[in-house]
C-alpha cells in the first residue's frame, strides 16, 4: 500500500480538504437525484451532467467549483438569477470537514492511502445520509448497503497491513456478521417496544438498517456508547428540528451518524470510561 506517512502533514492535509470538498459537491448533486430515482450520472437523458435545478441550464466549470462558485454567484444562479440553496456550500464544507475528522483520528488513514481514500468515501456516504434524512426523512437502502460494504473492506485491509492469516481474516468477519446481527436485532426490539408503549414509530426502517450496517464497523463493546449517543443526540436535534420547523417527526439519521462517527474517532480509552 502507498504510505503517506512519509509526505509533509500540510500537503496531505491540503489534499484531504480539496478532495473532500470535491467529494461534496458529488454529495450535493447525489442526495439531490437519488431520493427522485435520477441517474446520478445523467440528469436530463440528453447527456447534460449538471443543470440548474430551476431554468435546467447545463452548468460550466466555473459553476462547479465547491464553495467558491457559490459564494462568487452571492448565492444566485448564473443564468436565471434564482437563488440557490445554502444546503450546497455547507454539504460540501461538511463533507471536507468530516474527511478532515477521520484523517486526524484514525491511525490508518494516516499512514496508508487507501484505508485514507475508504474513510472519505465513508465521509461522503454519512453526509448523503443526513442530507436526504433532512430533506426527505428517509435513509436509501443503497446508502445503508454502501455503509456496510465500506466496513466490510475495512476489515480486509486491516487483515492485509496486518498481515494476518485466512482464519484471522474469517473470524474477522464472523465478527462482524454476528455485531450487525446484534445491532439489528436490537434496533428492531427497541422499535417494537417504544411502538407498543408510544404508539409511536421512533425508528424508521431506512434507522433499523443503519444500525445493521453500524455493526460491521463497531466493537460490541462499543455499542453502549454509541446507542447513549445516538439518544442523546436525537433528544437534542429533536428539540432544535421541532422549534425550528414546529413538526413533531423529526429525522433520526443526523444523530445516529453523529454518534457513529464519535464511535469511530475517539479514543477506546475514553468510551470505556464514559461507560
Amino acid at each position: 500500500m502507498l504510505n503517506i506517512d512519509v509526505l509533509p502533514e500540510w500537503f496531505v492535509i491540503c489534499f484531504v480538504v480539496l478532495y473532500g470538498l470535491s467529494l461534496g459537491s458529488f454529495v450535493t448533486a447525489l442526495s439531490w437525484r437519488l431520493p427522485r430515482g435520477l441517474s446520478i450520472f445523467n440528469y436530463t437523458g440528453d447527456n447534460k451532467r449538471s443543470v440548474c435545478p430551476s431554468c435546467e441550464t447545463s452548468l460550466g466549470l466555473r459553476d462547479l467549483v465547491p464553495v467558491f462558485s457559490w459564494l462568487f454567484s452571492k448565492g444566485k444562479c448564473r443564468h436565471c438569477k434564482t437563488p440557490i440553496s445554502i444546503r450546497y456550500p455547507l454539504t460540501e464544507l461538511g463533507t471536507a470537514l468530516l474527511c478532515l475528522t477521520f484523517y486526524c483520528s484514525i491511525p490508518s488513514a494516516q499512514t496508508s492511502l487507501l484505508p485514507l481514500i475508504l474513510f472519505m468515501t465513508l465521509a461522503g456516504t454519512l453526509m448523503t445520509i443526513i442530507v436526504i434524512d433532512l430533506e426527505h426523512k428517509i435513509i436509501p437502502n443503497i446508502l445503508n448497503l454502501t455503509l456496510g460494504l465500506l466496513g466490510g473492506i475495512f476489515l480486509i485491509i486491516q487483515h492485509f497491513e496486518l498481515q494476518g492469516s485466512p482464519l484471522h481474516l474469517f473470524d474477522s468477519l464472523k465478527t462482524a456478521i454476528i455485531n450487525m446481527v446484534v445491532f439489528c436485532v436490537f434496533s428492531i426490539v427497541l422499535r417494537g417496544a417504544f411502538m407498543l408503549v408510544t404508539k409511536k414509530d421512533p425508528l424508521g426502517l431506512g434507522d433499523v438498517k443503519f444500525f445493521a450496517a453500524v455493526g460491521v464497523w463497531l466493537n460490541i463493546n462499543v455499542f453502549p456508547f454509541f446507542l447513549v449517543a445516538s439518544g442523546g443526540f436525537g433528544i437534542l436535534l429533536g428539540l432544535i428540528w421541532q422549534k425550528i420547523t414546529e413538526e413533531k417527526a423529526f429525522p433520526f439519521g443526523p444523530a445516529l451518524v453523529i454518534a457513529f462517527v464519535l464511535s469511530l474517532c475517539l479514543p477506546e480509552k475514553i468510551i470505556s470510561e464514559f461507560l
